[in-house]
C-alpha cells in the first residue's frame, strides 16, 4: 500500500471533527472574505489565481486558504484562532499595491493560541514616507513583512519576508524626515519556526541637503521582543543597509545603522539556528564620509548553535486524487529518509534530532520510507493519490521527515502540509 493510501485509508474512519468543506473562490462565493465568513472551523478555501484587493480578516477560527495556481494578496490578519485549531496560509503573495496610501503590514496574526502553518508565500512590506510637514503629514518608517504578537504556535516554510524600505529626506523645506526600512518578521512574545526561507529587511531612508536628521536605519531580518522563541533552519537573512547622510555649508549628517540578522529586545529571548545564511546590513555613510555601525548577525537572547547539515523537502500543494503527491529530498547522499504525518499539528522540541516536531496526533503514518538518498543526496518520490472516498472532498495532512544519516543520527526535516482534493474541486 503506497504512503498516499495509508493516509486515505485513514482519513475513512476518522471522526466527524476532522470532515472538512471546500469552499470556491469565486465559483462557490465571490471572494476571500465571504469565503471566509461562511466556512467553519478546518474548511478549506481554495482560490483561483487572481488578484484579490480587499483586506481579508480571519477572526476566531482555524481554516485552510490555499491559492489553486497562485493568487495575490494585500493584506491578511488572522486573530483568536483557539488552541485546538489550526490555520494554513499556503501559495499566496501578500503585498500592497503602491497606489493604496498609509503603512499597511501584508499579514498580521495576533493572540492565537492555535498552530498557524504558513508555506509557499510572499511578504513584501510597505514602502515608507518621509511626510510633509507643512501640511501636517507625520513621516512612517517602512512596515514589517510579517507581524506576530502573542501567537503560541506559528511555522514558515519555503516563505519570502521583506522588510519595506524607508524614504528618503529629499527636502528639508517639505519632507518630515528620513524613516527607516521595515523588518522582514517582527515578532512579540511569540513563538515561531522558520525554515528554508529568506528574509530581508528594508534599506534605511537617506537624507540629503540637511544636517537636522540622521540618515535612517536598516531594517533587521528578525526583530523578537519579550519571551520570543525563534528556531530558524536554511535560511538566508540579510539586514538592510542604513540610509546615507548628506553635508550643507555648515556641517554633515550621519548615515543610519545598518540592521540585524536577528535583534531580540529582550533577555528572555531564544534563538536555535542551523544552516542558515546570515549577513548584517552594513552602516550608511554620513556626509563627512564617517561610517555607522554595521549590524550584528545575533543580538542579544540566548543563541544555540546546531552544526549538521540541513535537509530540505519540497511538496507542493494542493494535490487532487489521481495525481501525484510529489517529495523532492535534499540532504546527504546515503540517507534513509522516513516520513510522519497526522490529521492535526503538534510542537515538541527534540534537542537530539536538531529542530521541533510538529506533528501531532492522531499519526496517520509512523516512520514510513522514502528512500535512501543516492549520490549527489537529491531524491523526487511521486506517490500517486486514489480516490478519497465517498463524502470527502478534501483533508489537510501535516507531514514532517526524519533524515538518519551515514552514522544513523536522526536528523529532522521541515514540516509540510498536504491539502488532498477531491478531482471533482
Amino acid at each position: 500500500m503506497s504512503v498516499i493510501r495509508h493516509f486515505v485509508a485513514a482519513a475513512l474512519f476518522l471522526p466527524a471533527a476532522f470532515a472538512t468543506d471546500v469552499i470556491r473562490v469565486p465559483s462557490d462565493v465571490g471572494n476571500i472574505q465571504a469565503a471566509v465568513d461562511l466556512a467553519q472551523p478546518g474548511d478549506v478555501i481554495l482560490a483561483a489565481p487572481f488578484s484579490y484587493l480587499m483586506p481579508i480578516v480571519v477572526d476566531g477560527k482555524g481554516v485552510t486558504l490555499v491559492a489553486d495556481g497562485g493568487a495575490s494578496l494585500t493584506t491578511l490578519e488572522v486573530r483568536n484562532v483557539p488552541a485546538g485549531q489550526t490555520f494554513v496560509l499556503d501559495g499566496f503573495m501578500l503585498d500592497v499595491p503602491f497606489q493604496v496610501p498609509g503603512a499597511h503590514v501584508p499579514f498580521i496574526a495576533q493572540d492565537n493560541a492555535g498552530a498557524l502553518r504558513i508555506q509557499d508565500c510572499i511578504f513584501k512590506g510597505d514602502a515608507g514616507s518621509a511626510g510633509n510637514w507643512p501640511a501636517g503629514v507625520s513621516a512612517y518608517s517602512g512596515t514589517s513583512g510579517v507581524s506576530l504578537n502573542a501567537c503560541a504556535d506559528v511555522a514558515f516554510h519555503a516563505c519570502t519576508m521583506i522588510g519595506g524600505p524607508g524614504a528618503d529626506l529629499i527636502d528639508e523645506n517639505i519632507d518630515a524626515a528620513p524613516t527607516s526600512g521595515g523588518v522582514a518578521i517582527d515578532a512579540v512574545s511569540s513563538t515561531l519556526i522558520v525554515d528554508d526561507c529568506v528574509l530581508t529587511g528594508g534599506v534605511g531612508g537617506s537624507a540629503y541637503d540637511t544636517v537636522i536628521y540622521s540618515a535612517g536605519w536598516g531594517g533587521d531580518g528578525v526583530a523578537a521582543h519579550g519571551a520570543s522563541f525563534v528556531a530558524m533552519s536554511g535560511c538566508t537573512v540579510t539586514g538592510g543597509h542604513g540610509g546615507s547622510g548628506d553635508c550643507t555649508f555648515f556641517a554633515c549628517g550621519s548615515g543610519g545603522p545598518g540592521g540585524d540578522a536577528i535583534r531580540f529586545t529582550s533577555s528572555l529571548g531564544v534563538a536555535t539556528v542551523r544552516g542558515n545564511d546570515f549577513t548584517s546590513g552594513i552602516g550608511g555613510l554620513g556626509g563627512d564620509g564617517a561610517k555607522a555601525p554595521d549590524g550584528v548577525l545575533v543580538d542579544s537572547g540566548t543563541s544555540t548553535t546546531f552544526l549538521s547539515r540541513v535537509r530540505r523537502v519540497s511538496l507542493p500543494s494542493p494535490v487532487r486524487e489521481g495525481s501525484s503527491a510529489l517529495f523532492g529530498l535534499d540532504g546527504e547522499s546515503g540517507d534513509l529518509v522516513q516520513i510522519y504525518a497526522s490529521i492535526a499539528p503538534g510542537f515538541t522540541t527534540l534537542a537530539q534530532y536538531e529542530g521541533t516536531f510538529l506533528i501531532g496526533g492522531p499519526l496517520v503514518l509512523s516512520a514510513v520510507t522514502l528512500g535512501v538518498l543516492p549520490g549527489g543526496g537529491l531524491l523526487d518520490v511521486a506517490l500517486p493519490v486514489p480516490d478519497l472516498g465517498p463524502g470527502i472532498d478534501a483533508f489537510d495532512v501535516h507531514v514532517q521527515s526524519v533524515f538518519f544519516d551515514a552514522g544513523a543520527t536522526p536528523l529532522l526535516g521541515p514540516a509540510r502540509v498536504l491539502t488532498l482534493l477531491d478531482d471533482g474541486i
